[in-house]
């Protein structure tokens, strides 16, 4: 109770934008170079008031001009600057990604653009105990991996640092398609490799049942889990390692489920937002999957062969971790990896080679040609892992697209996983009973969505920069309308509907040229009519009559009655007034498109509302659904 009434309370969390004013915050990331800016991270930010200066809740996402000395920031430098705030906008489509929300979830509250002359960097530093200076530290060691030239540079920068900004999309894609996507960033795995050889090698110098052979290693454990960004598995590592040595030094029993459940609340309590975060809910997700299921099922498949016997504990260890994780996978990412028994089986080991001949590499930095060596081999290893995760990724079925659960269903399957393993655990029949009540309280759910689905009828108006896109849903049926149906075009569209598709389990999209009118779609509904000159387009789906407005639209008075239309969405960049419209097109609200200017669309703004037309601004409210019945 207490855990999801804080998710919600700290989901109402609401800010409201600042005027500009002069301001402070030291840069807690590495910049990131995009095309005409970078984009920094500031945090501790203050602004100046006329009694002094004042601290300002949350951290601040920043993108500066490019200039001359931009370039050469760095975590921990101060900046001063003077430049007004905006909270992050939510999504503007339907299932499209939510960064406002993913940005609350790291404590980025506010955003700003900073052009030339409206910032200074000042000459003071961070502390060194602060976060910012161990993002420092990692750039350094970015920057000396760099030097190295090497091949698979980008991917040694994610698999040893965290730091995945100079991954390709293809990579990410099949990573994510054969199911290694864990691999990409530092994770709780990574930390109890580095604990475990640091442990091995204390033990060289300490009698191998002292306690002082847990201890030496935390700081080091402590030190990595700063440098690759405290992200969520890795904090969670860190923090249950720590505990299980001090349960050792007081000589008390450990309990794994309990230290991984008090490593989670200590997170909670430091940053509640942490909750939201998709790397915490999958971290706790799969080591409380390992701690319930591994021990159990490597128990009944464990054979008398040692190399056998290794096989099959990566293969419990990957289920185990699979069966608590993919609920939530399925409902953030819509796929299911199912190659990733195979790709783990290699995907473990060399990760865990990469991350120690790494350890070597930045340990011999004083020696060129030692760290030059390793730095070889560190190229090949990771080059072998991309070159069997790409294979996996890109054969035939290596993933399951486009599915779809919501909150309750992913609740369902996990209370379902849980009867099961508590069935297995105790043999108890009533678990297997309620365990089955579920799955077919499941399929039940699953059937229900279906039937309604298949009565379904909407349509979406799309705020899609550039084009004019109508979404058009029947059923199953998803036709998209647009002025643009290029390969560029339909790839810019699918990014951003496809996550709402499949969460309605709909067909492949059939794109639609706005302005061909040869085509006819009549056994879906839909009727397309343009004008000669393409600057008025009529569609009729279902019983919904939809008139779009476009560049230079002719307002000359006609000689027959006005038509009626269900919408009128207003595409045009020229100046148009509802007055001289309404004398030939009456309709029942109006949609103004983001493509027409800001000022262009408060004149319509005024207009409708002094006509009493309901009209909706897709660049300030985002999409526009019409849901047919």
């Amino acid at each position: 109770i207490l855990c999801f009434g804080g998710m919600k309370l700290t989901e109402n969390k609401v800010h409201a934008s600042r005027p500009a004013n002069l301001r402070s915050g030291c840069i807690m990331l590495i910049p990131e170079e995009k095309g005409k800016t970078y984009k920094v991270v500031l945090g501790k930010v203050r602004e100046k008031k006329a009694v002094g200066w004042f601290a300002i809740d949350g951290k601040m996402l920043v993108y500066i001009n490019k200039d001359s000395t931009v370039s050469s920031l760095e975590p921990g430098d101060l900046l001063i600057f003077y430049s007004s705030l905006q909270v992050i906008e939510g999504p503007a489509n339907p299932g499209e990604f939510n960064f406002s929300k993913y940005c609350q979830s790291l404590g980025i509250y506010w955003k700003t653009y900073l052009a030339n002359g409206t910032w200074k960097k000042l000459n003071g530093k961070a502390g060194i105990f602060s976060l910012s200076k161990a993002e420092w530290i990692r750039m350094k060691l970015i920057n000396y991996i760099q030097k190295k030239n090497l091949i698979n540079e980008s991917l040694i920068n994610s698999l040893l640092l965290g730091y995945r900004e100079g991954l390709t999309g293809a990579q990410q894609q099949y990573f994510a398609a054969s199911g290694a996507m864990h691999i990409l960033a530092v994770s709780g795995m990574h930390v109890a490799i580095i604990y475990g050889a640091l442990v091995f090698i204390a033990g060289l110098f300490f009698r191998r049942k002292s306690k002082y052979v847990l201890l030496l290693p935390l700081p080091v454990v402590w030190l990595y889990a700063l440098i690759t960004g405290m992200t969520p598995s890795v904090s969670r590592s860190a923090i249950m390692i720590s505990m299980y040595v001090i349960s050792r030094f007081l000589n008390r029993k450990t309990e794994p489920l309990n230290i991984i459940l008090a490593s989670g609340f200590f997170m909670i309590l430091a940053e509640p937002q942490v909750i939201h975060q998709v790397s915490f809910q999958l971290s706790y997700a799969a080591v409380a999957g390992i701690s319930l299921v591994f021990q159990g099922l490597y128990s009944k498949l464990k054979t008398a062969s040692w190399f056998a016997d290794q096989i099959i504990s990566v293969i419990c260890l990957s289920i185990a971790a699979q069966l608590f994780t993919f609920p939530l996978s399925i409902f953030y990412f819509h796929q299911f990896p199912n190659y990733f028994l195979i790709t783990n089986l290699f995907a473990v080991p060399l990760s865990g080679i990469i991350l120690i001949a790494g350890l070597i590499f930045f340990a011999f930095f004083f020696s060129p040609s030692i760290s030059t060596f390793f730095a070889f081999i560190l190229d090949k290893i990771t080059g072998l892992l991309d070159t069997l995760t790409g294979i996996i990724g890109n054969l035939p079925l290596s993933s399951t697209a486009n599915i779809s659960i919501d909150v309750s269903g992913a609740i369902l399957i996990y209370i379902i996983i849980l009867l099961l393993c508590l069935y297995f655990r105790t043999r108890k029949i009533l678990s297997l009973h309620l365990a089955l009540a579920g799955i077919v309280l499941l399929c039940g759910e699953t059937c229900c969505d279906i039937i309604r689905q298949s009565a379904k009828k909407e349509m979406i108006v799309l705020s899609v920069q550039g084009n004019m896109v109508i979404n058009l849903v029947s059923g199953r049926d998803n036709l998209v309308v647009s002025d643009d149906t290029s390969l560029a075009a339909m790839s810019r569209i699918r990014s951003i509907a496809v996550n709402y598709w499949s969460s309605l389990r709909l067909d492949e999209p059939e794109y639609i040229l706005m302005q061909d009118d040869r085509i006819s779609f009549e056994e879906k509904g839909l009727f397309l009519s343009g004008s000669n000159d393409h600057n008025f387009n009529f569609i009729q789906f279902c019983d919904a009559k939809i008139g779009i407005l476009n560049d230079r639209y002719k307002t000359g008075r006609q000689t027959g009655a006005p038509m009626k239309v269900d919408l009128l969405i207003i595409n045009s960049k020229y100046p148009v007034q509802i007055s001289e419209i309404i004398n030939n097109i009456i309709p029942a609200s109006v949609v103004i498109n983001r493509n027409v200017p800001k000022w262009i669309a408060k004149k319509i703004e005024a207009e409708c509302i002094q006509y009493g037309i309901p009209y909706h601004n897709i660049y300030r409210s985002g999409y526009f659904k019409l849901s047919l019945f």
